[in-house]
């Protein structure tokens, strides 16, 4: 009986923590925070998220709040699984939405668990503020200049 036990035991441990692993790994993490924000779950996606992360969260809450259920589309992704990186308690990870376009998701480690750091300054990563000025500013430019040749063409 003995004999038995020990070896069940082993391969029972053993299960468990290759199970634990897998359900908080970053790619899951990932996975629940945007299925949590396409459903407009708000608590869930900030309890997959990282502290930090609230006002930005309440910011999306924000803007998701001024679309009406009927016009609502939920985000359809997939996680590019071949692309995360793992460093310590830093993962980066990548999703691709429908129309092929791939954000970046940095993850931390915060007392065991994963969490997705939904700040400002995960989102733009490398780029400084003088860059997204810079970009901010040349699409109002080439908005004001769409809108000049409209108004042109209606006189």
């Amino acid at each position: 009986m003995k004999k038995i036990t020990l070896p069940v035991l082993i391969i029972g441990t053993i299960l468990m923590f290759t199970s634990c692993t897998k359900s908080n790994s970053p790619e899951k993490t990932v996975t629940s925070f945007i299925e949590a924000i396409n459903q407009r779950n708000w608590d869930a996606a900030k309890a997959n998220s990282t502290k930090e992360s609230e006002s930005m969260l309440d910011m999306v809450k924000g803007f998701a709040d001024m679309v009406p259920d009927s016009a609502y589309t939920p985000l359809k992704f997939e996680i590019i699984k071949e692309k995360t990186v793992v460093d310590g308690e830093k993962a980066t990870v990548y999703s691709k939405d429908e129309n092929g376009n791939e954000m970046a998701y940095q993850v931390l480690q915060v007392d065991g668990k994963w969490k997705v750091n939904f700040t400002m300054e995960a989102i733009m990563g490398d780029m400084k503020t003088e860059d997204i000025l810079d970009e901010a500013m040349d699409s109002m430019s080439e908005t004001m200049e769409s809108t000049e040749v409209e108004t042109d063409t209606m006189k």
